[in-house]
């Protein structure tokens, strides 16, 4: 025998026996009643607050990176050198040299991107010189 909870409240659960049908896909719910507890000590509560809401803002963080990496990967070639020229002195070595792997961390991109993003911002600074 199978058993499902669904919970919709703190401390209150309704219970329901599954049963899959012998002849058919069709699976059947029939209701077992309702289960009530009570809610665990207030300092218990307060600590799986924090623990959620640090593992919800690192999720919410991590999600947002790759949505935003997703982004850059959609971006021109011709936005991301722009975008590299404008933050050069962070993607450039004390030489002045544009540094590949300082151009994939800002702009979350790949290697082979950052190398022709690379090739395109020394390319304009070239003729930005002449």
């Amino acid at each position: 025998m199978t058993f499902k909870l669904v919970v919709s409240d703190r401390g209150y659960a309704k219970v329901y026996r599954i049963q899959a049908s012998q002849f058919e896909d069709d699976v059947y719910h029939h209701g077992l009643g309702e289960v009530y507890t009570s809610l665990p000590d207030k300092e218990l509560v307060e600590a799986y607050e924090a623990k959620k809401a640090k593992y919800q803002k690192e999720q919410y963080r991590h999600d947002a990176l790759k949505i935003t990496k997703k982004q850059q990967m959609e971006k021109p070639l011709e936005e991301l050198i722009l975008e590299g020229l404008r933050h050069l002195t962070e993607v450039s070595n004390e030489e002045g040299k544009i540094k590949k792997f300082k151009l994939m961390r800002l702009l979350h991109i790949s290697e082979w991107k950052a190398r022709f993003v690379k090739e395109g911002m020394e390319e304009a600074l070239k003729h930005s010189k002449s």
